[in-house]
């Protein structure tokens, strides 16, 4: 579900007659537009060249995630070649206010060890390990693809943490 409502309940007992004294108990809600949101991704292709410029996003709901990593895998098929360009990701924090998201300052990334985590070149994809369980990250990419002009080109994206993939 990608929008949650969430209710909290503090009730105040009496210390001195042992907590079972109840004085009182009230209730808020609220309700959060990114709950659960995990994952999500687009991709653009470059009218000039043979790249795909893809952007995912990724925890925008700030859950505590152990052992994050994503990974992307292009398609492959008949005569089609296509594979991630490692030097060009860009990774931008995402925080949130009473407005939404608030994005950061891009950062440029190269695969082997980062600021954000660990990038790995695996086949013609990647899986990044990130430092930062309970945060939020735009993640920008390019695909180049060798094969017919006008063709269908994707790629999919994992999110997983604690063995569990993302929606």
């Amino acid at each position: 579900e990608r929008n949650g409502t969430y209710t909290n309940t503090v009730a105040i007992t009496d210390a001195n007659a042992g907590g079972s004294a109840n004085l009182g108990s009230t209730s808020a809600t609220v309700t959060v537009n990114d709950a659960n949101h995990l994952v999500e991704k687009k991709g653009v292709q470059d009218p000039n060249n043979s790249t795909v410029n893809w952007t995912v996003e990724i925890n925008k709901s700030n859950s505590v995630l152990t052992n994050m990593v994503l990974t992307d895998t292009p398609s492959q098929g008949t005569n089609v070649n296509h594979w991630t360009v490692m030097d060009s990701f860009i990774v931008t924090p995402i925080t949130f206010d009473v407005n939404g998201p608030v994005y950061g300052s891009p950062v440029s990334v190269t695969e082997g060890t980062n600021a954000f985590g660990t990038l790995t070149k695996v086949g013609n994809g990647f899986k990044f390990e990130f430092n930062t369980t309970n945060k939020a990250f735009k993640v920008q990419y390019k695909t180049y693809y060798d094969g017919p002009h006008q063709g269908n080109y994707g790629n999919e994206a994992d999110l997983s943490y604690d063995g569990k993939k993302g929606e």
